[in-house]
């Protein structure tokens, strides 16, 4: 209403209605459409106009499909996704994508690659013959007036040749002092895509305990009739090329409790492989040990144990030579020993052996004889 009548002005989605549109009919305060199609369904407003300015008031359009029932409006809901998670397939083989949604009205289901619209609508998407091209990531987006949702597939497609066996080809042990961080790494080998899960082994009790607990579905499993536990929030691999796949659980804070077994474990759709790695947990203060010890450190430790021993064998040596020279009589070098004394006046107690042998010999000092005599001292 106004003074003077205003004019009437109509919009759809923004863009004004024309009076060379085939079924709206624009007449002042009313528009009318016959007959409805899907397509006019949107967003309308009537602007009213006169020379002391403009008001405007907006509504919505909805347009239900021929059979569908009248009732209450709902948004898009996902009803079915088919395959889940991270699909593998091998070149030349066929696929069928499904995506089902419910709601009112109903919702219309686009395909996007790589989040580029595709030109296929409908609730599968389909593939006859796959080739590696048809890589990456495709999403389904149910719309209506009222709303839109969407799932996720991620497809790899590889080679017939390219394919060999899942396996963990290293998972590295680690050290790590009490309060510190580390992390345990492993390397999976495959042509696929792996999904990797770490575990940590526990007890058989412990192990039953938590089977009737509030934990979580599927965070015990049995590997090889030991229990282990799943650890939370770890997993996801970093691609490194040739079909290597690198994994790594951090440990942030390390306690004693945390020092055990730990398992990774990769699954894809090609099998599933599984390696241990252990952790250990150094207490603080524990000794020169940590952090280690390095190479200087070594040469240094070697020479206190060569020294006392180099001092022990000079001191075995020493009481050695002393014993031997106590059970050993002193014998003057280069000097002939003395000729015994005989008793009694035989002259050739006096004359040497080999009288040539000591022709140039020094003179001898006279020996002393003591002879007893008899008879009576004037």
């Amino acid at each position: 209403t106004g003074s003077p009548e205003p004019f009437y002005e109509w919009f759809k989605d923004g863009e004004a209605v024309k009076a060379t549109w085939n079924r709206y009919a624009p007449k002042k305060k009313i528009l009318r459409i016959k007959p409805v199609h899907l397509e006019d369904g949107g967003a309308f407003t009537c602007v009213g106009v006169n020379g002391f300015g403009k008001v405007n008031s907006s509504m919505s359009l909805i347009v239900l499909k021929k059979g569908e029932p009248e009732g209450d409006l709902m948004e898009p809901v996902l009803t079915e996704v088919w395959p889940e998670g991270i699909l593998q397939r091998r070149r030349g083989e066929g696929l069928v994508l499904i995506c089902r949604a419910r709601g009112l009205p109903t919702p219309t289901i686009t395909w996007y690659k790589d989040d580029l619209l595709l030109n296929r609508e409908g609730e599968q998407l389909t593939f006859s013959s796959m080739v590696p091209t048809d890589t990456g990531r495709y999403t389904c987006r149910a719309n209506s007036a009222l709303g839109a949702t969407s799932a996720n597939f991620t497809l790899q497609v590889g080679e017939p040749n390219e394919d060999h066996e899942l396996e963990i080809s290293e998972a590295v042990n680690t050290t790590v002092v009490e309060g510190g961080t580390t992390s345990l790494q492993c390397t999976v080998r495959t042509s696929h895509l792996p999904s990797v899960q770490w575990l940590k082994e526990i007890g058989a009790e412990e192990a039953g305990k938590e089977g009737v607990g509030a934990q979580a579905p599927n965070s015990t499993r049995q590997l090889g009739g030991r229990w282990f536990r799943r650890v939370k929030g770890a997993g996801g691999v970093v691609a490194r090329g040739e079909g290597h796949y690198l994994s790594k659980l951090t440990i942030s804070h390390a306690f004693p409790s945390d020092a055990g077994v730990y398992v990774c474990l990769a699954v894809n759709t090609l099998g599933f492989s599984f390696k241990e790695a252990h952790l250990t947990v150094l207490h603080r203060g524990a000794g020169k040990q940590y952090p280690p010890v390095g190479q200087k450190e070594r040469s240094v430790n070697w020479l206190f144990l060569i020294i006392p021993a180099v001092v022990v064998v000079i001191v075995v040596a020493a009481v050695v030579m002393c014993q031997l020279r106590k059970t050993t009589p002193d014998k003057p070098v280069g000097v002939t020993p003395p000729t015994p004394v005989l008793k009694g006046d035989d002259a050739s107690a006096l004359t040497p052996l080999n009288p040539e042998s000591h022709a140039h010999a020094l003179p001898r000092p006279p020996d002393l004889v003591y002879q007893e005599v008899s008879g009576s001292y004037p």
